[in-house]
């Protein structure tokens, strides 16, 4: 009897297993996050080379194109309140990388009334992990 209960339970277990959801892509929404300066998930950032010192920047990765996000910058760009930027994302190799740490390359250029704000920037991010994210990002307006 007890050889039965160890076979069934070990059943149970390969059961539970095989119908896990392996099939399902891999999303990297960990990168999704609101980055402000000076707060948890740390942005530093420039615009027309003058440090931010408020406002915030929303990053939101496609989940089915992985390699595309939008990007809202909220009172980062003088005169313009919020401003959103579809940007693209690659995942780049750094010196000296932090332990555990993922970088990708952040770009994205946005025309609005006849001035283009090109974004450029790097998301350092912990796989799978909402904790340990910086974003540096410098914002040029043409």
């Amino acid at each position: 009897m007890k050889k039965l209960n160890l076979l069934l339970l070990a059943l149970l277990c390969c059961v539970v297993y095989s119908c896990s959801k392996d099939d399902d892509p891999v999303t990297v929404s960990y990168l999704s996050g609101t980055f402000t300066p000076g707060g948890s998930h740390a942005l530093v950032a420039t615009v027309d080379g003058a440090a931010v010192t408020s406002g915030e920047v929303t990053l939101t990765v496609n989940p089915e194109k992985q390699s595309e996000g939008v990007m809202v910058m909220n009172n980062v760009v003088s005169g313009t309140p919020s401003l959103s930027v579809d940007v693209s994302l690659r995942e780049i190799t750094v010196d000296n990388p932090a332990e555990n740490a993922v970088y990708y390359e952040i770009t994205g250029s946005k025309t609005v009334d006849g001035k283009t704000v090109d974004c450029k920037g790097v998301l350092m991010a912990e796989p799978y992990s909402q904790t340990n994210k910086s974003l540096t990002l410098v914002v040029t307006v043409k």
